[in-house]
């Protein structure tokens, strides 16, 4: 709201205490703080030392051999983050140079899918319509199929009758041998009596066969309606294949040109979607580039003065380190310790107000 308050941390003489005045190290000895203002009321400042910041330290693994080994995992582990930022840094700057081939490629892609997408739904016009050709064509032959046995079964009625008179006339011309005629046995048989007939009586074997020649005619009439009523039912069982065939056609072009609408549509939106993407990728490289810098400055002002203090003289540093951390719990009275005194020393400052 209208109150602001600054803090700040210092360690006054921690840097002389470790024997680093020579190492760029930045251990701030004093906090200032300054600032421009314009009817400034400053309720009061308070300033606490203490040694009780060490005290809650263990210096059980403040050892040179420990310190080493995690020393060198941060800087593995800092290698392995600066060189992740460049990777990706020039990932995303490649993928941003591709981003118009990308693009052309979307648009492309769009434009193929609809050009698919309206022939399929021709073919699928089509295929409705050969479905119903062929579901018409399939109800008519069985409609036909289901009157061959009637066909079949007048003309074999009108043969057996043709074949009775037959055998009846020549009987009653005086041939009286003539066995029953069938339409598996005329044939052979008006042949048979035309030859027995041939020496003895020329006339009647010319009638013989006479009458036979009108039979066969009609039989070759009776052949053909039996080869029809066989050519409907084949053409039956084609038909039901056909028709079954262009029902899965009809479906399977539905199906298709259903999905090639939904590329055509999901294609459109990447289309439509493109320009928020390659923003997407110049941001993630500019992100990209702020993490590199980041890291670079966080390794160069950090880790790396880390490094150089520790490799410095590690030992020395750390014997420094766990002395000043015994001194800060020792400190437990300003008139100095006692052996019955128990607890923790608090230096407190306190100004007035400024009005």
């Amino acid at each position: 709201g209208e109150k602001t308050m600054v803090a700040g941390i210092a360690f006054p003489g921690f840097k002389e205490d470790l024997g680093l005045t020579s190492v760029n190290l930045d251990i701030p000895s004093y906090v200032e703080i300054s600032a421009d203002v314009k009817n400034c009321e400053l309720k009061n400042t308070v300033t606490v030392a203490t040694s009780q910041v060490f005290e809650e330290l263990s210096t059980d693994k403040l050892d040179s051999a420990t310190l080493k080994e995690g020393l060198t995992k941060i800087t593995d582990g800092m290698t392995q983050l600066l060189d992740g930022s460049s990777q990706l840094y020039d990932g995303l700057a490649q993928l941003l140079d591709k981003s118009d081939d990308l693009i052309t490629g979307i648009k492309a892609l769009t434009a193929g899918a609809k050009t698919i997408s309206e022939n399929l739904d021709n073919l699928s016009a089509g295929a409705q319509s050969l479905d119903a050709g062929a579901t018409g064509l399939k109800n008519g032959l069985a409609q036909l199929d289901s009157k061959s046995g009637q066909l079949t079964g007048g003309a074999a009625n009108v043969f057996n009758t043709l074949l009775t008179q037959t055998h009846d006339s020549l009987v009653a011309a005086g041939i009286t041998t003539l066995p029953t005629l069938t339409i598996d046995n005329y044939q052979s048989t008006l042949l048979y009596v035309k030859s027995q007939l041939d020496s003895t009586n020329p006339a009647a074997a010319a009638r013989v066969l006479a009458a036979k020649e009108s039979l066969d005619n009609y039989n070759a009439f009776y052949q053909g309606v039996i080869d029809y009523t066989n050519g409907v039912k084949s053409a039956k069982i084609g038909a039901d294949q056909v028709a079954a065939g262009a029902k899965n056609v009809s479906n399977g072009a539905t199906a298709l040109a259903e999905g090639a609408r939904n590329l055509y549509q999901g294609l459109m939106q990447i289309d439509e979607k493109a320009p928020q993407l390659i923003g997407g990728i110049e941001k993630l490289k500019d992100g990209s580039m702020q993490l590199s810098d980041g890291l670079k400055m966080f390794n160069e002002e950090g880790i790396s003065k880390i490094t150089e203090l520790l490799e410095g003289d590690l030992g020395s540093v750390t014997a420094r380190i766990s002395a000043t951390i015994d001194v800060s719990r020792n400190y437990s009275s300003f008139a100095g310790k006692a052996d019955d005194m128990n607890g923790t020393v608090k230096f407190i400052y306190k100004t007035a107000e400024v009005k």
